[in-house]
This record gives C-alpha cells, structure tokens and sequence, in this order.
C-alpha cells in the first residue's frame, strides 16, 4: 500500500537530486552566529555581515553598510541559523529601520 506521504518524500528525493540540492545544513541556533556570517533577509537578499553578537544584539560590518554607519539588528528578528543567519524582516524593512 503507497501512502501519500511516501509519494512526497520520493519526489523531494527527485527533486533534491536533479536539482543538486544535497542534504539540508543543520541549524545550529542563535548561540552559533559568529563574525563573518551572512545575513540573509526574509526575501532572500543579503543584508550584511555579522561583525559581533552583544547580548541580544547583532553587530554587523562597518564594510558592508549601505549608508557608511555601523548597524545593529534584534536577535529577535533571527529565524533560523545555518551556515548563514537567516532573520524574519525584508531588506526593505530593515534599511527602513535604520532610518528612523
């Protein structure tokens, strides 16, 4: 008997291995962000580098800065950590955020 949750594993398998995908990166968590990590927006787009972790906040890159000033973001607005930081706001919501 083939259930339909066998159906969409194998075509994921498919998918993954004609797309080259390989296994997924494990997530490590907030306590794995370390300086020179990406950070990744919710649209996709790269929003900087991570430069430091103070508390509950992250530093990011002087060289990376769009406007020449150090930016910092919530810890809150982390999703998920991989082999990049991945946070729940858009590009657009962020840049906005530093400007007011």
């Amino acid at each position: 008997m083939l259930f339909l949750s066998d159906s969409v594993a194998s075509a994921l398998d498919y998918l993954k291995e004609t797309a080259g995908l390989g296994e997924p990166v494990p997530e490590v968590g907030v306590s794995g962000i370390r300086p020179g990590m990406e950070v990744i927006s919710a649209c996709g787009q790269r929003v900087g580098v991570v430069d430091n972790l103070d508390g509950m906040t992250l530093q990011l890159t002087l060289q990376d800065s769009p406007d020449g000033v150090r930016h910092f973001l919530p810890v809150g607005w982390v999703l998920r950590v991989d082999q990049q930081v991945h946070i729940t706001r858009s590009r657009a919501a962020v840049w906005q955020s530093w400007q007011g």
